[in-house]
């Protein structure tokens, strides 16, 4: 069993990208494996299964049973989902293969209960570490090998955690005003986008909706290596109303361009980083459930530390449904009539009507 915490997110990553392996290997449909789409399974001509399950609901696996599962992004899953999943490693063995569990993360937090109960108490006799950096794979992109080697002249605890693959801890972070709830009813016309592009990069688009004063988002996409006739391709599958705003990164004109083209109210987002962030910090943000890339970024978003200084800007990485929602919900605040925004700046010395902007 290969599993993540969603079906979504498990459809998008590990899903599609063992299919792009077999291709990339020359591995033929039909004729070296089966593939199932509908249940999806990939099964081998010797009899030997994959099957991909997401484990939202631990009580749906209860009758399975593997002899090996693979658990990617284990810090997404609860102490009570592991327990459920070990229970379905109970095939017989064969011959001198032992079953086994494989759990990957980063090490994010030292204070993580993966961390606390599965690494600071290893047995060695039952189980092992293997500790692997992005020098150890050899088909990943320069350019994202570039970005993780950045890290270590934009914050200390980021290039531990992403390019050392060691345990840090969060500190700084920016956003706490946040809970999980899911994405309420709706009116397709109340509602409002935010996107962000990328290639070697996610391209992250975030739905965004308000209720009660409140704003409501969920991930929508989340992936890299689309060009923006894919992403056209993705957002169109998803029927989404197209004379909503969709508040895009307005560093690509090119792409924003592309949208309008093909019936998109796309629309180029303020960018201003500090008071964007300071905007969505006053706001209580609810992120649906199913929003697994955006519910690991926002642990993690931090401001950046130089030496002993807190610098007033977010470290710039695993930040891309971070800038989509505050595209979204910092440009439509702006557009809304009769909105007072706050931005930012003291209150002393007659400096309050000059941080406050009438829109």
């Amino acid at each position: 069993m290969i599993t993540r915490k969603t079906g979504p997110s498990l459809k998008a990553t590990t899903w599609r990208m063992i299919r792009q392996v077999l291709s990339d290997f020359q591995y033929q449909e039909g004729r070296d494996y089966h593939l199932n789409r509908t249940d999806k399974e990939i099964e081998a001509p010797n009899g030997n299964i994959m099957r991909f399950t997401p484990i939202d609901d631990p009580q749906k696996i209860k009758s399975a049973s593997y002899n090996v599962v693979y658990v990617e992004e284990i810090t997404e899953f609860t102490e009570e989902d592991i327990f459920f999943v070990k229970n379905t490693i109970r095939r017989p063995n064969h011959g001198d293969y032992r079953n086994k569990l494989i759990m990957t993360f980063n090490p994010v937090d030292i204070n993580h209960w993966v961390w606390q109960k599965h690494v600071l108490k290893l047995n060695p006799a039952k189980a092992a570490i293997i500790h692997s950096t992005h020098w150890d794979n050899p088909f990943l992109p320069q350019a994202y090998r570039d970005q993780l080697e950045s890290l270590a002249e934009q914050d200390e605890n980021f290039y531990r955690i992403y390019t050392l693959g060691e345990p840090g801890v969060l500190e700084h972070t920016i956003y706490r005003n946040y809970g999980i709830a899911p994405f309420p009813a709706h009116n397709k016309d109340d509602l409002f986008y935010g996107l962000d592009f990328g290639f070697n990069n996610p391209s992250a688009l975030m739905e965004c909706y308000e209720k009660d004063d409140l704003p409501y988002v969920r991930e929508l996409i989340y992936e890299s290596r689309l060009t923006n006739s894919q992403l056209i391709d993705r957002m169109n599958a998803l029927n989404l109303d197209k004379d909503c705003p969709f508040y895009c990164d307005s560093a690509e004109p090119a792409r924003i361009e592309e949208l309008r083209q093909a019936g998109y109210n796309a629309i180029a987002a303020d960018k201003s980083v500090k008071d964007g962030i300071d905007y969505v910090k006053r706001r209580r943000l609810n992120i649906d459930p199913g929003s697994i890339n955006t519910l690991n970024e926002i642990p993690a978003y931090s401001y950046r530390k130089k030496g002993e200084q807190i610098l007033d800007e977010p470290v710039k990485f695993r930040d891309h449904a971070m800038d989509s929602t505050r595209y979204a919900l910092y440009t439509h605040s702006k557009n809304r009539p009769g909105e007072q925004i706050l931005l930012s700046g003291g209150f002393g010395s007659g400096e309050q009507e000059n941080n406050r902007r009438l829109l």
